[in-house]
């Protein structure tokens, strides 16, 4: 029987902003935050490789439909694998590693907001399946 492996070799934070359209103090009413996400994989050229990408972007918009900031991350990782089937695979590369990379995005975008004058923006908990169907849903999957 073979070892089946699949292990982030290197993650980086490939871009990080935060930007306030309204100033705080100029908006008059509370503001509600919306998710999307975007997750990419592709094979390298070294055999057992993969390249992930997850991108997260959050947007809050006041009562009166106005974009009062809006702050993003994208994080990519380098996963090595072995022994896997194409569905282990599959699994691993759309399901496991993004719930394993969203704890550092989640840091990243809290950090980011925090100077904006809203204060930090903390996303919720967040599965591998549940960032899956964002990012099919923003597709249109």
């Amino acid at each position: 029987m073979q070892d089946k492996t699949c292990n982030i070799v290197a993650q980086y934070v490939q871009a990080l902003y935060a930007t306030a359209h309204v100033r705080p103090y100029e908006n008059k009413s509370q503001v509600s935050n919306a998710v999307s996400v975007e997750l990419t994989s592709e094979a390298l050229e070294h055999p057992g490789h993969h390249r992930v990408e997850l991108s997260v972007t959050v947007e809050a918009t006041n009562e009166e439909g106005v974009l009062c900031f809006e702050a993003g991350a994208a994080l990519e990782a380098i996963v090595a694998h072995a022994n896997l089937t194409d569905e282990e695979l599959a699994a691993m590369l759309e399901r496991q590693i993004p719930g394993l990379l969203i704890g550092n995005i989640r840091a990243a975008i809290s950090t980011a907001t925090m100077q904006t004058g809203y204060g930090p923006i903390t996303l919720p908990p967040l599965s591998g399946d549940q960032l899956l169907a964002l990012a099919r849903k923003k597709t249109g999957e």
